[in-house]
């Protein structure tokens, strides 16, 4: 049996969102990285190929530039490129990721292919994997990685009762 640590997964101190848009208001990183940035007890670094800023906020050309080790990677970015943010989880030794897009096993042949190689890396050096394809983790008040505004699902109240569910649609 495997005992793998979630802490890192669902009470980040710090986290690190790609796949951020300047542009779309409506991008799931750029929600996720505002979200946490303006709601949330989290330190949150966006990542932009460019770098600059996005409403008040820095954002780093790349992870390795990151003045520390985030304990949770959010990877909003499409099927191809996401492999490589979970192998810059392994070189870069951040703990976790939630992968909101889709393209892996769901559509069969080529994504079930990328999605056995996700979980290799991932199983292979201990790295606690959330999706792909799912809603994220909301854990208030510590991290909200729902990609879909508070004005179209209503989160609850920090409580004792949780829903751990396979389908990104719930």
């Amino acid at each position: 049996m495997i005992k793998m640590d979630l802490e890192k997964l669902f009470k980040p101190k710090s986290m690190a969102v790609v796949g951020i848009s300047k542009k779309n208001p409506l991008s799931p990183g750029r929600i996720v990285m505002l979200k946490n940035e303006f709601e949330m007890n989290v330190k949150v670094y966006g990542i932009y190929p460019t770098g600059g800023d996005l409403e008040g906020i820095h954002l780093y050309e790349r992870l390795d530039k990151l003045p520390e080790i985030p304990d949770l990677l959010v990877i909003a970015v499409g099927p191809d490129d996401t492999l490589g943010y979970v192998q810059d989880c392994v070189d870069l030794n951040i703990p976790s990721c939630v992968i909101v897009g889709n393209g892996f096993a769901e559509i069969g042949g080529k994504g079930k292919k990328r999605q056995q190689q996700l979980e290799k890396i991932a199983f292979d050096n201990d790295i606690a994997v959330l999706g792909p394809n799912c809603l994220g983790v909301y854990a208030p008040p510590l991290v909200d990685t729902i990609f879909l505004p508070t004005e179209r699902i209503t989160r609850p109240p920090k409580g004792s009762v949780a829903l751990i569910s396979q389908s990104g649609g719930v």
